[in-house]
């Protein structure tokens, strides 16, 4: 019996390239399999993908409801998206803004990094305009004095308050469906997401 193997989309790789997967960016500098303008409409069928990884991608594209609404037409009913941003209202940022007037952004000469600044509240209220959450994964904050917390407290200051603890949610998307997935908290470096400044 044949079986086929899982069709997956890595939208936004830049750097990332992952085996087993169409590597898509518009960067031609990077190792990619199609080379695409993501703020365009996408180049696959409907219902082609069966899984999609959109990993820190979305905050850099001008209309990211439009993207959305694109993955949505290409993925699967059955399939899954695993999409990420960062959050950009965490305690390490405000700090940040307050003592050095920046949110550490690689500034462009004609176009800013990011478009769209968003935290975890707003990311959740985007993503189920689109999908149901089946999952979210809290990436905690890093630095110093934080990394000597204990994990229980790191963790409860996270699932209670993400919008301030957490560096990055990484939200697993399926389509709708009367249902809101579990949350859960890990350290950046246990993260097999990883994202790049692009």
């Amino acid at each position: 019996m044949f079986i086929m193997k899982p069709k997956k989309l890595n939208l936004g790789c830049y750097k990332d390239y992952k085996k087993g997967y169409i590597n898509l960016d518009f960067d031609i500098n990077c190792k990619l399999d199609v080379v695409h303008d993501m703020n365009k409409p996408m180049p696959f069928k409907d219902n082609e993908f069966d899984e999609i990884l959109c990993l820190e991608m979305l905050e850099h594209l001008y209309f990211p409801s439009q993207v959305l609404q694109e993955l949505k037409r290409i993925l699967n009913p059955n399939g899954i998206l695993i999409a990420s941003m960062p959050n950009e209202t965490n305690l390490a940022t405000r700090l940040r803004i307050l003592f050095k007037g920046n949110i550490n952004c690689n500034i462009m000469k004609d176009l800013p990094h990011h478009f769209h600044f968003t935290n975890v509240s707003q990311q959740i209220k985007f993503y189920e305009q689109f999908f149901s959450i089946k999952e979210v994964t809290y990436i905690t904050l890093t630095g110093k004095l934080y990394n000597k917390l204990p994990w229980k407290i790191k963790e409860f200051l996270t699932l209670k308050y993400p919008n301030l603890f957490c560096e990055c949610a990484v939200f697993t998307l399926i389509y709708p469906q009367f249902i809101r997935g579990k949350e859960k908290v890990i350290e950046r470096n246990q993260s097999e997401f990883k994202s790049y400044n692009k």
